[in-house]
């Protein structure tokens, strides 16, 4: 038993709970979702990546001590926790990163004794951690353009008095330091705003929020209604890549971003 372990899934703590981690969980590698044909007559055969990752499973053995007449209650409590589904879990030896867990599958519960239960808890998760706090939106500083300047270098186009000319158009840049995301991009304002992420145009009719999710591939507007005709552009094109990426968006418009920053 690991007394200052602790897994939190959905929000509870296992401390919280008053059980305990036996051993530390071994932690799977993303493995690619690849296809394996073999051909009658050819050596070898022919493999088909499909471009994504098979989920994870993560396997924690567990168990709990109290009084015999609070063995079942203990039990059933541990049930509900693990009921919970499409939520993060954390392991707080490393508390930068959280996993996405779809669900969680318990194993029968043995009776050590009459006041011990020992059992295992198995959580399906997406092949990726996220940077803890990713998920929430992040409000940019963006930079003026001016004519003739090009966005990361270029010149200007001045005035007589040598004054630079700004357009109605501003930009700003993210740095990711791991491998691409699917962030939710939130537009606040009224018309039509045009913008650009890493060269890629997006149209958007705005009436008042906007929030794209390039993750799921949908639009909503402020009230949660589905909204993906009032957007042109492909999601994808709208990812956040490894390196500095660079966003320019009409200055009329507020923009924030979720950029779910994740990593394998």
């Amino acid at each position: 038993m690991i007394d200052d372990y602790e897994v939190i899934f959905a929000g509870v703590s296992s401390a919280d709970l008053c059980i305990f981690v036996v051993n530390r969980p071994n932690i799977p590698a993303a493995e690619r979702d690849i296809e394996t044909l073999e051909v009658p007559g050819v050596d070898g055969a022919y493999h088909i990546d499909n471009g994504r990752y098979k989920e994870m499973t993560i396997s924690i053995e567990m168990n709990y001590i109290g009084p015999e007449s609070k063995w079942h209650e203990k039990w059933r409590e541990i049930k509900r926790w693990a009921q919970e589904k499409n939520a993060e879990l954390i392991l707080n030896d490393d508390p930068v990163f959280v996993y996405r867990a779809y669900y969680a599958v318990l194993s029968e519960n043995s009776r050590e004794s009459l006041r011990v239960g020992k059992f295992t808890i198995t959580f399906y998760c997406s092949p990726y951690l996220y940077v803890r706090g990713s998920d929430e939106y992040e409000k940019p500083y963006p930079m003026p353009v001016y004519w003739g300047h090009k966005v990361g270098g270029g010149g200007y186009v001045l005035t007589e008095n040598g004054q630079k000319v700004a357009t109605k158009r501003k930009f700003f840049t993210l740095t990711n330091e791991y491998d691409t995301s699917c962030p939710k991009i939130k537009i606040e304002g009224h018309g039509e705003c045009w913008g650009r992420i890493n060269g890629n145009e997006l149209l958007a009719q705005v009436n008042g929020t906007l929030i794209i999710d390039t993750e799921k591939e949908i639009t909503v507007n402020g009230h949660g209604r589905n909204a993906s005709n009032a957007i042109r552009g492909n999601y994808e094109d709208f990812y956040l890549n490894p390196g500095e990426n660079v966003i320019l968006f009409d200055s009329a418009f507020e923009i924030s971003i979720a950029p779910r920053w994740r990593t394998r």
